[in-house]
């Protein structure tokens, strides 16, 4: 293999070990082991999918009657099929998020505690009786 020369000092102890990964990895690349190993895995992972392959064949054909019970499908017009949308999305829950119910927050008396007295909201009509009153 043909090799760059660096320009600086080589460090004798770095050398020394990419000759050792040069040397393992070129009777890693010779061994016959490594090609049994990765074809042995493709091997094991194809019997697996056929062995998957043939159970999901299984679970199909033991379903059949289930697919026959549900008969014909009808045919509806468009408006049918809108109807039939929005009766399914009807089903769905809907989704709140906080903003879309606000609950006013009131204070509230714990027990042992005392607050403050609130004013009374009034009405404007009850007001101009009471002005009137007086």
């Amino acid at each position: 293999m043909p090799q760059a020369q660096p320009s600086g000092p080589i460090d004798p102890k770095l050398e020394a070990r990419l000759a050792l990964l040069e040397e393992v990895f070129c009777k890693f690349a010779r061994d016959e082991a490594t090609q049994n190993v990765i074809g042995g895995g493709f091997s094991n992972v194809a019997d697996q999918l056929e062995s998957m392959t043939r159970y999901l064949q299984g679970i199909n054909e033991q379903m059949a009657p289930l697919r026959q019970l549900s008969g014909p499908k009808a045919n509806l017009d468009h408006d049918q099929r809108v109807r039939l949308k929005y009766l399914v999305k009807s089903l769905t829950a809907p989704r709140w998020t906080l903003a879309a119910v606000s609950i006013p927050e009131l204070p509230v008396r714990y027990i042992g505690q005392s607050l403050p007295e609130q004013p009374l909201m009034a009405l404007d009509e009850d007001v101009q009786e009471r002005s009137a009153a007086q």
